[in-house]
């Protein structure tokens, strides 16, 4: 694949805790394959009830590292449903709604990858 993954997840909080619901994974080649996201899957103990979910942003970030491992991404970029929101009135061509993951987004390096850049996430999942 070798192309940028886009995350965009929704934090809930409750009585029985956090969880960060995966809303959409996809790259500009369009959905990534649920084959890859399955087989990803069965490294993290989760149990989603179907639904991609973690009790952590950190386990979040481990699931992308996995992710661009197994497709050769680059980077992944992540972002709330409320960024994505605030980001959304922002765009008024597609070029600029393509960019919204990139401009509003955090972002997490391919350790594999031969792109180094200094991202905060990318040192706290390293």
């Amino acid at each position: 694949m070798n192309k940028d993954i886009n995350v965009l997840y929704q934090f809930t909080d409750s009585p029985e805790g956090s969880n960060y619901k995966v809303l959409q994974l996809f790259s500009d080649e369009g959905p990534l394959p649920e084959k890859l996201i399955n087989s990803v899957l069965r490294s993290f103990d989760e149990k989603t009830g179907g639904d991609i979910q973690f009790t952590s942003i950190e386990q979040l970030g481990r699931f992308c590292i996995e992710l661009l491992k197994e497709s050769s991404g680059a980077e992944a970029f992540l972002l709330s449903v409320q960024d994505y929101n605030i980001g959304l009135e922002s765009c008024n061509n597609t070029e600029s709604f393509k960019e919204l993951f990139r401009r509003y987004g955090t972002s997490i390096q391919n350790p594999d990858s031969n792109i180094k850049k200094n991202s905060l996430l990318s040192k706290i999942f390293n």
